[in-house]
């Protein structure tokens, strides 16, 4: 096949003989046509430019790598190939495989001034013929923050980092194959932008990236802020992300394990983080230890802190905590049974104004808080595989979050108020009970603020009054919820096992009363 390539490279290897014989005749040295040394030399040059001609050939057979088809990530398996690519193509330098393997899983556990991840990234992954990982690229839904110039009018966009390609493969089409997998996959989601960084004195990324339709947006910290916007998905055309996963999303329905168990290890990630605040920063100087927050300060005084030292007691501590947390819970459900219906938040959002707004934009706030929940049921209509799974994955969080508020935040605080009210001289009631409810205010305020932020997840280009709204709805119902859980840790004498079982049950059971009723609906359809 003769190619334009073909053609430039067998014109170079001609200059070449050419050049040779220049230099021979500069130096006079005559042409033999016995073997001689110039004629071999004419040879070499000749089998040389037959070389380079065909040379290109078998690299455009290469190039067709440029073809190769951009898939989604199916396991660990391809998460750690990923990471290790990335690695690689920094040079190894930087964080290490399994801290990439984590921000390629989980972006939002790293800070970035420039985006704020609204939901779970897609990772696209291409492989040479060997099986070999080639190429990646992490597409993040995110919402862009105003350092970038960007306004709440700009709602949800898709930011692209990690586009790496092994250096054997590059220059042959590869970075743009995975560029427009992102943009397709970004389509298919609804995002109407893509956004990515390139550092200032990178102008190979930023000339890549330009030739694919993409303009400067902004200069920031070193980087330059690149953003393409995208045309709709033409009709009847399926878009990427549906093509690639269309056929398992249909033949694969119910209880998805792969999710729970990401969702588990994300929540076990978390608990281990506060529980490691704990032991760093409370246990030296007075505080509790995470054993002690379950199992009880007196049994860990008595020698019980190890797992050999387990008796009945702890656990039957443990249970009298969980019956308490439970009972709890109980009675806050049946005086509410009637506001577990979807609308309950959105109702309380018409009472305070901008009423068809703040609505809609809580619903939609809603809906990006239950996400990872229709991820795992994916219309699972049965009850126990929901009450279980679900279970298992609320357990989790509460876990991870009573941790943090109540086993690290509240204790600490509680800690310091009771170290100042010593060194004052104050006692008596004051001096017990005002830290504590100094601290259990302050612990609910903050767990309201927190969970207020998924305001940010809702419709975008809302008005700041129904925004505002929006938010209150969402701190008095996170806030009142946490007085309970702070009152429930100051009843069983800060121990997490009471209000752990009703920050648990609180949410699993209208979830999953609600999932069951809108995958029944959905059957039924």
């Amino acid at each position: 096949t003769i190619t334009m390539e073909g053609a430039q490279g067998f014109a170079r290897g001609t200059l070449a003989t050419v050049e040779i014989w220049s230099r021979y005749r500069r130096s006079r040295v005559p042409v033999q046509a016995n073997g001689g040394t110039p004629t071999l030399a004419l040879r070499l040059a000749a089998a040389l430019a037959l070389l380079c001609g065909c040379l290109p050939v078998a690299t455009s057979t290469a190039r067709e790598g440029a073809a190769r088809p951009v898939r989604a990530v199916r396991g660990l398996g391809d998460l750690h190939s990923a990471s290790s690519l990335l690695r690689e193509a920094f040079d190894g330098s930087g964080p290490s495989t399994l801290a990439r393997l984590i921000g390629l899983r989980f972006p939002g556990l790293n800070a970035n001034v420039f985006f704020k991840a609204v939901a779970n990234p897609e990772i696209g992954v291409v492989f040479d013929d060997a099986g070999l990982l080639i190429g990646c690229v992490q597409l993040i839904p995110a919402r862009m923050q105003s350092v970038v110039g960007a306004s709440n009018q700009l709602g949800n966009v898709g930011f692209v980092q990690n586009l790496a390609v092994s250096e054997a493969y590059r220059r042959q089409g590869l970075g743009s194959a995975l560029m427009q997998w992102c943009e397709g996959t970004a389509r298919a989601q609804g995002l109407s932008e893509i956004w990515l960084a390139a550092a200032v004195e990178d102008k190979s990324t930023q000339a890549l990236h330009l030739a694919g339709g993409y303009g400067m947006a902004t200069e920031v910290f070193g980087n330059v802020l690149m953003r393409k916007v995208l045309d709709s998905a033409p009709t009847g055309v399926q878009p990427m992300a549906e093509a690639i996963s269309s056929s398992e999303s249909q033949a694969a329905l119910g209880i998805s394990m792969a999710a729970l168990c990401t969702e588990l290890s994300v929540q076990f990630m978390y608990s281990a983080i506060a529980g490691l605040g704990i032991s760093v920063l409370l246990a030296p100087f007075g505080g509790p230890t995470v054993f002690a927050l379950f199992l009880g300060s007196q049994l860990q005084e008595a020698g019980c802190s190890y797992f050999p030292c387990f008796s009945a007691a702890p656990f039957s501590l443990l249970s009298f905590d969980a019956a308490i947390g439970s009972g709890a819970a109980a009675g806050v459900l049946a005086l509410r049974r009637s506001e577990w219906a979807p609308a309950r938040l959105d109702s309380s959002a018409a009472e305070e104004g901008s009423h068809d707004e703040a609505g809609e934009l809580l619903r939609q706030s809603v809906d990006a808080q239950l996400a990872p929940v229709r991820r795992i049921l994916r219309g699972e209509t049965r009850p126990a595989p929901v009450f279980v799974a679900l279970g298992a994955w609320q357990l989790s969080i509460a876990i991870a979050e009573e941790l943090y508020y109540r086993g690290c935040l509240q204790s600490g605080i509680a800690l310091g108020g009771h170290a100042l009210t010593g060194a004052s001289g104050l006692s008596g009631a004051v001096a017990v009970a005002g830290p504590e409810l100094v601290t259990l205010l302050l612990s609910s305020a903050f767990f309201g603020l927190v969970h207020s932020e998924w305001v940010d997840q809702g419709a975008p280009g809302s008005s700041a009054e129904a925004v505002q709204t929006t938010r209150m709805v969402w701190f008095r119902e996170t806030a009142t919820s946490s007085l309970l859980f702070g009152a429930l840790f100051l009843l069983t004498q800060h121990r997490l096992g009471a209000p752990v079982a009703c920050h648990a049950l609180l949410n699993v059971v209208p979830l999953g009363w609600r999932e069951l009723q809108r995958a029944s609906d959905e059957a039924g359809q």
